[in-house]
């Protein structure tokens, strides 16, 4: 049917596809008749979903690991444990499909204390200025927000680094000396004095080779030995199959959100995976060979690790439970 080896998911490659009489569709429709099954599987890396129906009408549905250039190795004793998929029947069309999904990602899978408290209005000052920004005009984009009932302001790319175009900066996450001399501390603490809460922008699975953190750890950025790495869009990602690198990166946006009230992360994400080996594996005592889909198979599990700590405060500095996250796998193209 469809599959995706580019490691992550976007709007072009969906985990959730449904069947109404046979038919199979990728989208759902406001329809509140008849028969569907509904089929969403639970895992952010390479997939692979099959639907089949013969000519008795019966349909075989499978999704999993995409297995393109992909195996694992177990020692003796090892377990592989593989995602789950969520299998919903509705006898009311597509919305009552809908409906019964969006009931067990509330109940089962959505966490935190957001859980169920309504979430604040915010603005994004991106559009708004790109890289050209001050604190002064960044305070007086919230104050004008401010007045329209917007309740949180997220300062969105540009505030890090030697950020001052796109082609630099990615991976040194400290204030931008130049833009915000005083830290975010400051410019926190005036967003707050308007009433609103202060959100902030991270990209940090992408370094620029323009960084202090790339030029110190080239061997951090996901690539093929012996092959010259891609460069999409002025940058590279870093193996987060690598715990160095996880907690370089932990330890970094740890001591940011403990040195401002920030409240909210946008946690963006704008390119695919194009050379997934993992480069820390060879340090493994037992040889395991990754094919594409491996550093996200990986690499999601640390993912998950940072995120942990991050919301539920059990990282240096961070007080719990005061930051929520809001992740764009695919940048711009929600």
């Amino acid at each position: 049917m469809t599959d995706n080896t580019a490691a992550v998911i976007v709007h072009e490659h969906t985990r959730q596809f449904h069947l109404t009489n046979g038919r199979i569709s990728y989208v759902f429709h406001a329809d509140g008749q008849g028969k569907a099954i509904g089929v969403a599987f639970e895992y952010s890396g390479n997939f692979d979903p099959h639907a089949e129906v013969d000519t008795f009408d019966v349909a075989r549905v499978q999704v999993g690991v995409n297995d393109f250039g992909f195996s694992w190795r177990l020692a003796p004793g090892e377990t592989f444990q593989s995602p789950e998929a969520l299998l919903a029947f509705s006898a009311e069309g597509l919305t009552g499909l809908s409906h019964a999904f969006h009931r067990t990602v509330l109940e089962h899978i959505v966490r935190g204390p957001w859980k169920r408290r309504e979430r604040p209005v915010l603005i994004n000052n991106w559009e708004a200025t790109y890289f050209d920004f001050d604190e002064d005009r960044l305070v007086d984009i919230a104050r004008t927000a401010r007045n329209a009932g917007i309740e949180l302001f997220v300062l969105d790319d540009g505030w890090f680094g030697a950020r001052n175009d796109d082609t630099a900066g990615l991976g040194d996450w400290r204030p931008n000396p130049r833009r915000l001399p005083n830290g975010l501390a400051s410019l926190a603490r005036r967003v707050n004095d308007l009433g609103m809460r202060f959100g902030l922008w991270f990209e940090p699975e992408a370094v620029n080779a323009d960084s202090d953190l790339y030029r110190a750890h080239p061997d951090w950025a996901i690539r093929t030995p012996g092959r010259k790495p891609s460069h999409g869009r002025n940058e590279y990602l870093l193996n987060f199959a690598d715990a160095a690198v996880v907690d370089n990166i932990f330890e970094q946006m740890s001591a940011l959100l403990g040195s401002a009230n920030i409240s909210y992360i946008k946690w963006d994400m704008n390119r695919f995976v194009s050379e997934g080996y993992d480069l820390s594996r060879d340090a493994l005592p037992l040889p395991v060979h990754i094919g594409p889909c491996g550093p996200a198979l990986i690499g999601e599990r640390r993912i998950v690790r940072v995120l942990r700590h991050l919301e539920n405060g059990t990282g240096p500095r961070r007080r719990p439970g005061t930051a929520r996250s809001h992740h764009h796998p695919s940048g711009a193209v929600r």
